[in-house]
């Protein structure tokens, strides 16, 4: 049994509880978050106070900039994402501008599957999807960084894992 651990009774606990909550976030409708994945919103209502931008905006194609590997395997990403305002909220945008967004997914993937990749939750990094984002302005490097986002209904679409690749909203249907 997965709580048997050897000298970790707590860690076995731990990974059943947060795999019991990503089954219950798979049964049902695909359009709700899993229940573990509702710290994002909490943490995107917090983010929202302390950054420079918050917006409502869509995906429209997304650039791998950076890729870490363990061995041949990819690990992490940062993302250049281009995204339109859909509604602007706090900060020096405009609805329907185009803006880019530095995003580092890092580590790419959960160990348990049952929770998916709960990163889609947390900002909308997939080409297409449409999301909730607080930004912070990086003066030097001139770009919007992401500190927290919300996306309430992820469309799962590939994302570039190879430095140089793109993907644009169109090629992922």
């Amino acid at each position: 049994m997965i709580t048997d651990l050897p000298f970790r009774p707590w860690l076995g606990m731990l990974v059943a509880a947060v795999a019991m909550m990503g089954m219950a976030g798979e049964v049902g409708s695909q359009e709700k978050a899993p229940l573990g994945v509702a710290v994002f919103a909490e943490g995107f209502k917090r983010a929202k106070k302390d950054s420079d931008v918050v917006a409502e905006v869509r995906t429209l194609a997304v650039v791998c900039t950076d890729a870490k590997k363990q061995g041949e395997e990819v690990v992490g990403v940062t993302l250049q994402l281009a995204m339109q305002v859909v509604a602007a909220e706090k900060g020096p945008i405009k609805n329907h501008e185009i803006i880019i967004v530095e995003f580092r997914l890092e580590p790419l993937v959960t160990v348990l599957p049952p929770v998916r990749n709960a990163g889609e939750f947390r900002f909308p990094y997939t080409p297409g999807v449409t999301g909730s984002v607080a930004l912070r302005w990086d003066e030097k490097r001139r770009v919007y960084v992401g500190i927290a986002g919300w996306v309430g209904n992820p469309n799962y679409a590939k994302i570039p894992l190879e430095v140089g690749k793109a993907i644009t909203a169109t090629e992922s249907k």
